[in-house]
């Protein structure tokens, strides 16, 4: 799925009044300027 800002991981339920709920997660994009700080930073 692509959202406003970029690609996202979606997954989609029912809560027990069966609203359907989504939870997205935005998958990260190696060539964004973020991305490259974070793989640049080394882990603890």
């Amino acid at each position: 799925m692509i959202g406003a800002t970029g690609a996202l991981r979606s997954i989609y339920f029912y809560d027990p009044d069966e609203n359907l709920i989504e939870v997205a997660n935005r998958l990260d994009d190696p060539s964004s300027e973020h991305a490259t700080e974070q793989a640049a930073t080394p882990a603890p």
